[in-house]
């Protein structure tokens, strides 16, 4: 367990999270969203045969999803075209 703990933090660690610019942390969420939804985490010995409990349900899974793609830059494109109409088109000076 603890060399899962030490190879995860080497690719994601929250401590260092507050350094990390916002292109890096939407890379960091859509990875861990792929791993979550191919099954690949929680990792199946970390449930069998003692944590059945850890599985995580669809609910758990829709839950997921919606935290590491809130707030995408995919998903704002008005908020942008908003701040944009206020805009003078670019001039060369």
């Amino acid at each position: 367990m603890a060399r899962d703990v030490h190879n995860g933090r080497n690719h994601l660690n929250f401590s260092d999270w507050a350094g990390v610019d916002e292109d890096e942390r939407q890379t960091d969420f859509e990875t861990a969203w792929e791993q979550v939804e191919s099954g690949k985490m929680p990792k199946w010995f970390y449930i069998y045969p003692l944590h059945l409990g850890a599985r995580l349900s669809d609910a758990d899974k829709a839950q997921l999803k919606a935290f590491f793609f809130k707030g995408r830059a995919e998903d704002k494109p008005a908020a942008k075209k908003d701040k944009d109409e206020g805009k003078k088109p670019d001039t060369k000076e």
